[in-house]
């Protein structure tokens, strides 16, 4: 028998927990934000790469695009993260539902979605939001990496849609322009 045996993946941390080594994990019992921290800390040593949560609006707004057309623009914005960025795994369980056939107009839907959506975000490295605006599915999903203390990639202020060609290193990139604007805003106020 192998340490894995009888152990179960805490839904918070993603850490084994109980087993043969009786692994400790205590995310389900109330544990602090350092606890949680922690544990993540300890998960990101054992993964062999970056894995993002690709982020985009759903709904349709009065006078905007449509749920099909906000569809279509999120795998554009997915292929150009995967071009820009050949290390990082990029995932959008989101599009899978929808193409399923997940009516995001449905509350009951939704909901389920957002949920399915924050157990796969909890499992990331980061999120990296896109598509011009940030929805409240998004301000959820924002919420939580920034709880769990996650890369966020802010790709909003491009616009709608992804950049034509490909741009190796972009999200380092952006990375540099927010900490360049901090940096000037803190000397210029």
């Amino acid at each position: 028998m192998g340490s894995r045996d009888h152990a179960v993946e805490c839904d918070i941390c993603g850490l084994l927990r109980g087993g043969l080594n009786n692994i400790p994990c205590n995310c389900d019992v109330g544990a602090t934000g350092e606890i949680i921290a922690d544990a993540i800390r300890v998960r990101a040593r054992f993964d062999r790469g970056r894995v993002l949560f690709l982020a985009h609006p759903v709904a349709a707004l009065h006078n905007g695009p449509t749920v099909l057309g906000n569809i279509v623009n999120a795998k554009a914005w997915l292929r150009w993260l995967m071009l820009s960025e050949p290390e990082v795994a990029f995932i959008a369980p989101w599009l899978t539902a929808i193409d399923a056939g997940a009516d995001d107009s449905d509350p009951a839907q939704r909901e389920r979605g957002i949920r399915d959506n924050e157990a796969v975000l909890a499992r990331c490295n980061g999120i990296v939001l896109v598509g011009g605006r940030i929805s409240s599915g998004m301000q959820r999903e924002l919420a939580l990496a920034t709880k769990l203390d996650q890369d966020v990639d802010d790709l909003t202020f491009i616009g709608y849609r992804p950049p034509a060609a490909p741009i190796v290193g972009a999200l380092s990139m952006a990375h540099e322009a927010v900490l360049q604007a901090a940096h000037w805003e803190a000397r210029h106020g």
